[in-house]
Protein backbone atom coordinates (compact mmCIF):
# COMPACT_ATOMS: atom_id res chain seq x y z
CA UNK A 1 0.00 0.00 0.00
CA UNK A 2 1.74 3.07 -0.97
CA UNK A 3 2.71 6.02 1.48
CA UNK A 4 0.37 8.52 0.16
CA UNK A 5 -2.79 7.61 -1.71
CA UNK A 6 -2.41 8.79 -5.49
CA UNK A 7 -4.92 11.30 -6.27
CA UNK A 8 -5.25 14.59 -6.95
CA UNK A 9 -4.65 16.08 -3.48
CA UNK A 10 -1.93 13.78 -2.52
CA UNK A 11 -0.18 14.44 -5.47
CA UNK A 12 -0.27 17.96 -5.16
CA UNK A 13 1.01 17.18 -1.24
CA UNK A 14 3.80 14.84 -2.67
CA UNK A 15 4.76 17.95 -5.12
CA UNK A 16 4.87 20.32 -2.29
CA UNK A 17 7.34 18.43 -0.24
CA UNK A 18 9.25 17.92 -3.02
CA UNK A 19 9.66 21.80 -4.44
CA UNK A 20 9.85 22.89 -0.57
CA UNK A 21 12.39 20.50 0.80
CA UNK A 22 15.02 22.67 -1.17
CA UNK A 23 13.94 25.46 0.69
CA UNK A 24 13.80 23.71 4.22
CA UNK A 25 17.45 22.14 3.37
CA UNK A 26 18.74 26.09 2.75
CA UNK A 27 17.02 27.60 5.59
CA UNK A 28 18.63 24.98 8.09
CA UNK A 29 21.93 25.20 7.02
CA UNK A 30 22.11 29.18 6.48
CA UNK A 31 24.76 30.39 8.22
CA UNK A 32 24.40 32.41 11.78
CA UNK A 33 26.36 35.28 11.89
CA UNK A 34 26.24 35.26 15.13
CA UNK A 35 27.79 32.09 15.89
CA UNK A 36 31.45 33.25 15.94
CA UNK A 37 30.95 35.86 18.34
CA UNK A 38 28.87 33.79 20.90
CA UNK A 39 31.78 30.84 20.63
CA UNK A 40 34.48 33.58 21.24
CA UNK A 41 32.12 34.78 24.26
CA UNK A 42 31.97 31.20 25.84
CA UNK A 43 35.65 30.58 25.20
CA UNK A 44 36.60 33.96 27.12
CA UNK A 45 33.99 33.52 30.14
CA UNK A 46 34.25 29.32 30.84
CA UNK A 47 31.79 28.35 33.32
CA UNK A 48 34.70 27.62 36.30
CA UNK A 49 35.26 31.23 36.33
CA UNK A 50 38.69 31.08 35.31
CA UNK A 51 41.24 33.06 33.11
CA UNK A 52 41.32 30.63 29.83
CA UNK A 53 44.84 29.66 29.04
CA UNK A 54 46.39 31.72 26.24
CA UNK A 55 46.26 28.07 23.69
CA UNK A 56 42.28 28.05 24.28
CA UNK A 57 42.15 32.06 23.45
CA UNK A 58 44.30 31.23 20.29
CA UNK A 59 42.12 28.34 19.54
CA UNK A 60 39.31 30.56 19.92
CA UNK A 61 40.75 33.14 17.96
CA UNK A 62 41.42 30.70 15.04
CA UNK A 63 38.04 29.34 14.80
CA UNK A 64 36.25 32.93 15.35
CA UNK A 65 38.22 35.20 13.19
CA UNK A 66 38.60 35.19 9.49
CA UNK A 67 42.67 35.78 10.08
CA UNK A 68 43.56 35.37 6.48
CA UNK A 69 41.45 38.16 5.80
CA UNK A 70 42.14 40.32 8.11
CA UNK A 71 46.23 40.54 8.04
CA UNK A 72 45.63 41.29 4.09
CA UNK A 73 43.28 43.87 4.97
CA UNK A 74 46.04 45.04 7.39
CA UNK A 75 48.65 44.73 4.48
CA UNK A 76 46.76 46.18 2.98
CA UNK A 77 48.77 47.05 -0.71
CA UNK A 78 51.85 45.56 0.88
CA UNK A 79 50.40 42.48 0.68
CA UNK A 80 50.26 42.38 -3.23
CA UNK A 81 54.32 41.44 -3.89
CA UNK A 82 53.85 39.45 -0.70
CA UNK A 83 55.21 35.55 -0.90
CA UNK A 84 52.35 32.92 0.35
CA UNK A 85 55.20 32.08 3.00
CA UNK A 86 55.17 35.93 4.33
CA UNK A 87 51.65 36.21 4.17
CA UNK A 88 51.35 32.89 6.53
CA UNK A 89 53.91 34.17 8.64
CA UNK A 90 52.41 37.76 8.91
CA UNK A 91 49.23 36.16 9.95
CA UNK A 92 50.24 33.67 12.14
CA UNK A 93 52.01 36.74 14.12
CA UNK A 94 48.68 38.91 13.86
CA UNK A 95 47.00 36.13 15.71
CA UNK A 96 49.41 36.23 18.17
CA UNK A 97 48.37 39.98 18.54
CA UNK A 98 44.87 39.61 18.43
CA UNK A 99 45.59 37.09 21.47
CA UNK A 100 47.86 39.25 23.22
CA UNK A 101 45.07 42.07 23.45
CA UNK A 102 42.52 39.44 24.40
CA UNK A 103 44.46 38.16 27.46
CA UNK A 104 44.95 41.86 28.46
CA UNK A 105 41.69 42.89 28.77
CA UNK A 106 40.16 40.29 30.62
CA UNK A 107 38.52 41.63 33.22
CA UNK A 108 39.61 39.80 36.79
CA UNK A 109 36.94 39.88 38.12
CA UNK A 110 35.06 38.59 35.06
CA UNK A 111 32.13 40.67 35.82
CA UNK A 112 29.71 41.76 32.73
CA UNK A 113 28.45 40.28 29.66
CA UNK A 114 28.32 40.16 25.90
CA UNK A 115 25.02 40.63 24.99
CA UNK A 116 23.88 40.31 21.03
CA UNK A 117 21.27 42.78 19.71
CA UNK A 118 20.50 42.37 16.11
CA UNK A 119 22.53 41.73 12.92
CA UNK A 120 21.84 41.92 9.29
CA UNK A 121 23.23 41.42 5.96
CA UNK A 122 25.24 43.98 4.19
CA UNK A 123 26.82 42.17 1.20
CA UNK A 124 26.93 38.86 -0.22
CA UNK A 125 27.40 36.58 2.43
CA UNK A 126 28.86 39.43 4.87
CA UNK A 127 27.02 40.81 7.67
CA UNK A 128 27.36 43.58 10.67
CA UNK A 129 26.28 41.77 14.28
CA UNK A 130 25.64 44.39 17.00
CA UNK A 131 26.05 44.09 20.61
CA UNK A 132 27.11 46.06 23.91
CA UNK A 133 29.04 44.91 27.14
CA UNK A 134 26.94 45.02 30.21
CA UNK A 135 28.63 45.51 33.47
CA UNK A 136 27.06 46.08 36.53
CA UNK A 137 27.48 49.68 37.53
CA UNK A 138 29.12 50.96 34.16
CA UNK A 139 27.22 52.42 30.90
CA UNK A 140 26.56 49.97 28.48
CA UNK A 141 29.39 49.88 25.67
CA UNK A 142 28.30 49.27 22.01
CA UNK A 143 30.64 46.76 20.16
CA UNK A 144 30.02 46.39 16.29
CA UNK A 145 31.52 42.77 14.04
CA UNK A 146 31.75 42.62 11.08
CA UNK A 147 31.30 39.21 9.96
CA UNK A 148 32.10 36.92 6.27
CA UNK A 149 31.53 33.56 4.74
CA UNK A 150 34.72 32.21 4.82
CA UNK A 151 35.97 28.24 4.74
CA UNK A 152 32.05 27.39 5.34
CA UNK A 153 31.48 29.10 8.42
CA UNK A 154 30.87 32.52 9.40
CA UNK A 155 34.03 34.47 10.75
CA UNK A 156 34.79 37.86 12.05
CA UNK A 157 36.51 40.34 10.06
CA UNK A 158 36.45 43.34 12.12
CA UNK A 159 35.15 44.54 15.10
CA UNK A 160 33.89 48.31 15.47
CA UNK A 161 33.55 50.59 18.08
CA UNK A 162 34.38 54.27 19.39
CA UNK A 163 34.43 55.17 16.16
CA UNK A 164 36.92 53.17 15.00
CA UNK A 165 37.86 49.44 13.82
CA UNK A 166 40.51 46.54 14.88
CA UNK A 167 41.76 46.44 11.35
CA UNK A 168 42.24 50.53 10.98
CA UNK A 169 43.84 50.84 14.17
CA UNK A 170 46.35 47.60 13.58
CA UNK A 171 46.86 48.92 9.44
CA UNK A 172 47.99 52.51 11.10
CA UNK A 173 49.89 51.28 13.92
CA UNK A 174 52.12 49.09 11.64
CA UNK A 175 51.88 51.08 8.04
CA UNK A 176 55.07 53.10 8.94
CA UNK A 177 57.14 49.96 9.86
CA UNK A 178 55.94 48.23 6.68
CA UNK A 179 57.54 50.62 4.96
CA UNK A 180 60.39 50.63 6.77
CA UNK A 181 61.07 47.39 7.60
CA UNK A 182 58.66 45.80 5.21
CA UNK A 183 56.57 42.56 6.08
CA UNK A 184 59.36 40.14 7.53
CA UNK A 185 60.67 42.90 9.93
CA UNK A 186 57.17 43.85 10.86
CA UNK A 187 56.38 40.12 11.81
CA UNK A 188 59.63 39.56 13.58
CA UNK A 189 58.94 42.51 16.11
CA UNK A 190 55.16 41.10 16.48
CA UNK A 191 56.96 37.64 17.17
CA UNK A 192 59.48 38.72 19.56
CA UNK A 193 56.17 40.98 21.71
CA UNK A 194 54.27 37.53 21.57
CA UNK A 195 56.76 35.91 23.55
CA UNK A 196 56.24 38.31 26.53
CA UNK A 197 53.59 37.68 28.97
CA UNK A 198 50.89 39.96 28.27
CA UNK A 199 50.54 43.00 30.59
Amino acid sequence: MPLVPYDRRGALIALGATLLSPALAFAQSAPDPRQPIRYLERALTPADGRVPAPAAVRAAVERSFDTGAIARAVLASHANGATAAQLARFREALTGRIVRDLLRRLRPDRRGQLEITHSRPIGAGEWLVTSRVLVPGERPRAIGWRVGASRGAPRISDVLGSGTSMVRVLRNEYGGALRRLGIDGVATRMEERNRRRPG
